[in-house]
């Protein structure tokens, strides 16, 4: 492999990880400004900290109500 091919790959690997990593803080960031989401997060750290609940349901309870929600959302 060439060094060109590797600077190729080195960027196109760079790309993928920079996209994830935007696509994660939007996420977060939108899940985090949604008072619904946050009223439901506080009850899941509640129940996390009693050992009610997994963090992995947790998490998984907060992106389906999140969903939820941005699909009752009108559409602008």
């Amino acid at each position: 492999m060439g060094e060109l091919d590797k600077i190729a790959q080195k960027r196109n690997t760079q790309s993928s990880n920079w996209m994830w990593n935007q696509l994660y803080e939007q996420l977060m960031r939108s899940v985090s400004r949604s008072a619904p989401v946050r009223l439901i997060a506080e009850k899941m750290k509640k129940d996390l900290d009693h050992g009610f609940i997994s963090p992995r349901s947790a998490a998984a309870t907060v992106l389906e109500l999140f969903l939820k929600a941005q699909q009752e959302e009108p559409q602008a």
